[in-house]
């Protein structure tokens, strides 16, 4: 029955995904909604250039047109697209995507098999309303589905439900306050399926025209539907579903270095906590930084890199040494990207991600690399 239920749900999803896309053509002028419901994809999202930080320069007399002035024409028309938008109270704005790639970790995956390949689809509807042009509402739909050709246990089913206010306090800062419903459903294995709400607040600051940074919280709280907690001597207790808390956080910096490159540095602190009592086995401190930069080398080619390092330090939990210490570990991630604009509409990109875990537990000690090729529309 849960199966069924599942599939049912996902059923559902992608239709109402789809009429919203179909919809959202009859509505006032968008602009481009992007996002992901996995939490590292959201993280690469965030690494994609805002047009409102770009240097403003003069225009030159009538002759063929240079790249700067080529750049200059695209910002213009951004900001006429958005002066459209801000006219009408009501906005509706949609994006899809479909990856496809292959994914290597000999650690991860059962059988000794090296390599799996994954497909993921990713739609999502926002619609809004201007109350003033100091507050914005904004609410949205999203539906993501992960799905591994042999590593089965990872595939997903997120539906995220958010909601969004927007206040521009003054000019240079804004305050946001974000509330996500999100059921993530684990389609081979029941267990891991959780229902989470998450609370975000961003404070943003916009200084000297083409920098900003932000400091944010989030609160997030993960009920599994099945699986259940353990005691102190590892016994599943029968009636007694794992939940996590988890505090973040987050300070990030970034701006235009000259017209093309956008640089940002990030730093994340988790704190996670569970009612899981062996070894307070899922309580940890996660600290994290990243730095990425994304270059415009023309309208239609960009490419983009970043580094992550990430320490995650254990309450309790033990490793398997003779002699029992807490378990650390310290992940390194390098990431390439380059992205070609096929028209206003459309987006393909290609991917790399080299991943190096180490680990005083001998089992989380790996490499993963990743390949993926995204199409991505907005309307």
């Amino acid at each position: 029955m849960r199966a069924m239920f599942h599939r049912a749900r996902a059923t559902g999803s992608v239709v109402l995904v789809l009429l919203g896309m179909t919809a959202a053509r009859a509505f006032a002028a968008t602009t481009t909604y992007t996002g992901r419901a996995v939490e590292d994809a959201e993280a690469r999202k965030e690494d994609k250039p805002s047009g409102d930080l770009r240097p403003t320069t003069g225009a030159g007399a009538p002759h063929a047109l240079t790249p700067q002035e080529v750049f200059e024409a695209l910002k213009h028309e951004a900001e006429h697209k958005l002066a459209e938008k801000k006219a009408h109270k009501w906005f509706i704005q949609t994006y899809g995507s479909w990856s496809g790639g292959v994914e290597s970790n000999p650690n991860l995956v059962p059988k000794g098999h090296k390599t799996d390949f994954f497909m993921e689809e990713y739609g999502s509807v926002t619609g809004g309303y201007h109350f003033f042009p100091a507050l914005t509402w904004q609410t949205s739909y999203s539906l993501d589905s992960y799905n591994y050709s042999q590593f089965t246990d990872l595939d997903t089913l997120t539906n995220t439900l958010t909601t969004k206010l927007l206040y521009q306090m003054i000019k240079p800062l804004r305050l946001e306050a974000h509330y996500s419903f999100i059921d993530n459903a684990y389609v081979r294995d029941r267990s891991l399926s959780s229902q989470d709400q998450k609370i975000h607040l961003r404070l943003r600051h916009t200084f000297l025209k083409n920098y900003y940074h932000y400091l944010g919280w989030t609160y997030l709280y993960k009920q599994y539907e099945d699986k259940l907690i353990r005691n102190g001597a590892g016994t599943r207790i029968a009636g007694k579903r794992r939940k996590d808390t988890r505090h973040t956080g987050t300070y990030e910096i970034g701006g235009y270095v000259g017209e093309n490159l956008l640089l940002r540095l990030k730093q994340d602190v988790y704190f996670n906590e569970s009612n899981d009592h062996f070894q307070d086995f899922y309580d940890l401190q996660d600290y994290k930084v990243r730095l990425s930069g994304i270059y415009n080398w023309n309208p239609q080619w960009s490419s983009s890199a970043g580094f992550t390092y990430d320490i995650k330090r254990y309450e309790q939990r033990v490793n398997t040494a003779a002699r029992p210490v807490k378990q650390r570990d310290y992940a390194k991630t390098y990431d390439f990207g380059l992205t070609y604009k096929i028209n206003h509409t459309f987006d393909v990109t290609y991917d790399f991600r080299f991943l190096r875990n180490t680990s005083n537990e001998v089992s989380q000690s790996y490499n993963d690399a990743t390949n993926t090729v995204t199409l991505s529309a907005s309307f």
